[in-house]
């Protein structure tokens, strides 16, 4: 007899499953929900582009707006806060030194601190020459060999007199919104009060022996009595 030859079964085929975020969907509905998501993606990149170009603009204009401001600033120098001015100095000096007109504060152009001194810089408006005005007197201190401002000597003196130290005058300096005074300013006019403390100290001990040996002297005689 001849060899019978079985036949393989032929295999089943698998359909293909679709799934859209764990839900089973259909091929049409997948093929939808795709489309959709792909022009989602490049919606999403023209408006990111469209605001990254507005983003670039107003950076550009906040720059120039920012170079403006300083160029504002660099013309007119702003000062805020509070300082110590002696009136009668500031008037004497608030004149240009070529036109001798009469010169304003609104047109200060910087500003160089001396401790609670100043000295403004100040453009005339006639003959546009910039004039440094002082805000305050000086005085020739013998012991260093330069000019002392009377402001910091005086603010030395009163803390010393006070009890205080730098730190101290400075934190009512900043409660008052005034420049703080620098330790070594502080510690050169406290040592220049401090010399003149202990020169007046000497004097007056010179003065109280020399008054004793007058009492002394006068009542030499009612001294021999007693004795």
């Amino acid at each position: 007899m001849p060899p019978i030859h079985s036949k393989s079964p032929n295999k089943c085929e698998i359909p293909k499953r679709f799934f859209w975020g764990r839900k089973l969907v259909t091929e049409k509905v997948f093929l939808h929900l795709q489309k959709k998501r792909e022009l989602g993606k490049a919606v999403g990149k023209l408006r990111s582009a469209g605001v990254n170009n507005e983003s670039n603009q107003t950076n550009k204009q906040s720059t120039a707006e920012s170079i403006e401001k300083k160029k504002d600033e660099k013309k007119h120098c702003i000062i805020e806060g509070r300082r110590i001015v002696q009136l009668k100095v500031l008037a004497e000096n608030l004149y240009c030194k070529d036109c001798k007109n009469v010169l304003s504060l609104k047109d200060i152009q910087k500003e160089k601190q001396h401790g609670l001194a100043s000295v403004f810089y100040v453009k005339c408006s006639d003959c546009q020459t910039v004039t440094g005005v002082h805000t305050d007197s000086q005085h020739f201190c013998k012991d260093t060999g330069k000019y002392h401002y009377d402001s910091n000597t005086n603010a030395a003196a009163g803390a010393l007199d006070s009890g205080i130290g730098n730190t101290h005058l400075n934190k009512f300096f900043a409660v008052m919104n005034m420049p703080p005074l620098h330790w070594k300013t502080f510690k050169i006019h406290e040592k220049e009060v401090g010399l003149c403390i202990e020169k007046m100290a000497e004097e007056s001990c010179k003065e109280a022996t020399l008054a004793e040996k007058r009492l002394t002297i006068n009542n030499l005689q009612e001294m021999k009595k007693l004795l």
